[in-house]
């Protein structure tokens, strides 16, 4: 399921059904003209369905489908939390899930939208390297499908898996296959974390010499 694609489709169209009382879920249009509601949280079901809702009616949309959400979404777009190969995130399990995707992969990811602290707006991080592998979480603050952030993520969990020291303002070939990246300090909510700066299409990572928007990545640091 492309996640992307259906954060997509709610931006454009909004939610499949929007919840108007306890018990009925109608079309967003209908909703409007006839309740004046506008969802604030979208659920995404695992068939890519989606049903939004009013903050006072997010409890009763959550417990519809409570075992088929696969992620939930605020609006306007803030933030999409995913934890390495599943997507769970009603705020009933969430705690619950990242503690499972803890014991079983020692890792989760946060994955931001909009983020006013971001250089990009754009946010994605971890949270458990420190404590699995010995290495700071690491932020991602070039934006891209979700689906390429966690292949690149997994890459890197596997390699530390393997024995991997990774290493600050050096370049390293042994996370993107051809490219190199490197790891910079900086802070995401009050936290230091390490940043993954992504090079270029020609493999430029240097903030005096990286094409835009990629040198954007360095703009907030020191």
């Amino acid at each position: 399921m492309d996640i992307e694609a259906i954060l997509g489709r709610i931006r454009d169209k909004g939610p499949t059904r929007v919840m108007v009382n306890e018990t009925e879920a109608i079309s967003p249009a209908r909703a409007i003209r006839e309740h004046d509601i506008s969802p604030d949280i979208v659920f995404i079901r695992d068939d890519g369905w989606t049903l939004g809702a009013p903050t006072r009616l997010a409890d009763a949309a959550r417990s519809t489908w409570e075992q088929k959400w696969v992620a939930e979404t605020h609006l306007p777009f803030r933030e999409v939390l995913t934890v390495p190969r599943l997507r769970l995130l009603s705020k009933r399990a969430r705690g619950g899930q990242e503690r499972q995707s803890m014991e079983k992969y020692g890792w989760y990811m946060h994955f931001v939208q909009d983020d006013e602290d971001s250089p990009t707006g754009f946010n994605c991080h971890t949270h458990g390297l420190t404590a699995t592998f010995g290495m700071p979480d690491v932020q991602i603050v070039i934006e891209m499908p979700m689906q390429t952030i966690e292949s690149i993520l997994h890459g890197l969990a596997d390699k530390l898996k393997q024995g991997k020291k990774a290493e600050l303002h050096v370049r390293d070939s042994d996370v993107l296959d051809g490219f190199d990246v490197m790891f910079v300090p900086a802070r995401e909510s009050g936290r230091v974390v390490w940043r993954m700066i992504l090079p270029d299409k020609d493999n430029y990572l240097m903030k005096d010499s990286i094409a835009k928007p990629y040198d954007q990545q360095w703009s907030d640091l020191r």
